[in-house]
């Protein structure tokens, strides 16, 4: 187990992939951020804050939220609902797929944000250097769910973050993210598409069936009418590639922090934290989808 340091990180803790710094962003990043891409953000996807005071006063906790439209809207904003609201004094390292973490330019990104890898390896990095963490069970799976589950929560059994909390004695608090599952719509998700548009190299076993980058892909093979049929395949991958995950329907966003987990809740059977975590959230979205 990693705990808190006086001295500096434990020799065992390795950065991996991971940030330099986690859960701190790099200041020039950060600063430019807020200036130049929050405002435009802010536009199509206003979003309120809710829950402050249920996040402990300590550094050992765990948010644990569900993840929606594809997770581009809602990566994109968090920073600056952080900032608003938390600051620098309360930093949070988000645990991002190590897919992210590899791609060009994009991991550069991720890791100038303080995100570390979504492995048992990156937890630990952060939480060498006293770094609360920001995990989303469902990952992948859940953000690519088709647009008619907005209000299910899907963590997919997955039940890691569990033994994690447990190992790094962390309080368990749920976050529900609301209103983000309609920005990007898709209609599932296809693990042929992720071995055709070539994402398999970088660990993704799966690629959503998004509107948009399913249009980009109509698109780009009609376009290409007249030449042999590999390059159209070729275009049409490339289109869909490069739209799939682009956020186009405006909506109103939700980020709630609901109340944490006792210590001694984390003593139950992983069932009924797993359980009673998703009933959390699930709630949220039930009702704030009654009151639109």
């Amino acid at each position: 187990m990693v705990r808190a340091l006086v001295g500096g990180v434990k020799p065992e803790a390795r950065r991996g992939i991971s940030s330099k710094h986690p859960g701190r962003a790099n200041p020039d990043a950060l600063a430019h951020y807020q200036r130049f891409v929050a405002p435009l953000l802010r536009r199509p996807w206003p979003w309120i804050f809710t829950g402050r005071k249920h996040l402990p006063t300590h550094d050992s906790y765990v948010v644990v939220a569900n993840h929606s439209g594809l997770g581009t809207v809602e990566s994109l904003l968090l920073p600056d609902v952080w900032a608003q609201h938390l600051g620098p004094d309360h930093p949070i390292a988000a645990m991002i797929h190590p897919a992210a973490l590899r791609a060009p330019g994009l991991g550069g990104l991720m890791r100038a944000a303080g995100c570390v890898a979504a492995t048992r390896e990156g937890a630990a990095w952060a939480r060498a250097h006293r770094i609360p963490l920001l995990l989303f069970p469902g990952g992948d799976h859940e953000s690519m769910r088709p647009l008619w589950r907005s209000k299910e929560v899907d963590f997919d059994g997955r039940k890691g973050w569990i033994k994690l909390a447990r190992d790094h004695r962390l309080t368990i608090v749920p976050m529900a993210i609301t209103g983000s599952h309609v920005t990007a719509p898709t209609l599932g998700y296809s693990k042929a598409l992720a071995y055709l548009s070539g994402a398999r190299l970088l660990g993704v076993r799966r690629m959503p069936l998004s509107i948009a980058g399913l249009i980009a892909m109509i698109a780009g093979f009609s376009s290409a009418a007249g030449q042999p049929v590999t390059k159209r395949a070729l275009r049409a991958l490339l289109a869909y590639d490069v739209c799939f995950s682009v956020p186009w329907v405006p909506s109103r966003l939700g980020f709630h922090l609901l109340p944490p987990l006792s210590p001694e809740a984390l003593e139950a059977d992983d069932d009924i934290i797993y359980d009673r975590v998703r009933a959390a959230i699930r709630g949220v979205l039930a009702r704030r989808s009654a009151s639109r």
